[in-house]
């Protein structure tokens, strides 16, 4: 029941296995780390961040009064509104972006309607 020797071919195809399969786990594991990488980032970026790549900026509410007091619409017309940056374009829902500034506001927190000031452009715009 004894084997017969090994021809020293046979041995180097062995070892070139062997060292191929430790090559193959080692690019599996490569793998593996830069896919969860990957999915960490996608999975925590749900902490906001404005599309410009800016953190959003808290709104200030403004009165009705305090508004018509301080930064009165425009001649006969109403302030406008900001702008929706949807899930679609890379934003989260209830951001809202000034019509005056490139600045984005968390608005998630705040009704529709609801007055807001940009204080870098001392204008107010309405929630949408």
């Amino acid at each position: 029941m004894n084997n017969p020797p090994e021809h020293p071919s046979e041995r180097r195809v062995s070892k070139n296995v062997c060292k191929s399969h430790i090559a193959m786990k080692r690019n599996l594991f490569a793998i593996l780390i830069a896919f969860t990488v990957g999915l960490s980032g996608f999975v925590f970026s749900d902490s906001a961040v404005a599309q410009s790549g800016a953190p959003p900026v808290t709104p200030k509410k403004i009165s009705a009064e305090e508004a018509a007091k301080k930064y009165p619409p425009p001649q006969g017309k109403s302030y406008p509104p900001g702008e929706m940056t949807s899930a679609a374009d890379g934003g989260t829902p209830g951001f809202i972006k000034s019509p005056y500034s490139s600045r984005v506001y968390d608005c998630r927190e705040l009704g529709r309607g609801t007055l807001l000031l940009d204080e870098g452009a001392k204008k107010v715009f309405v929630r949408p």
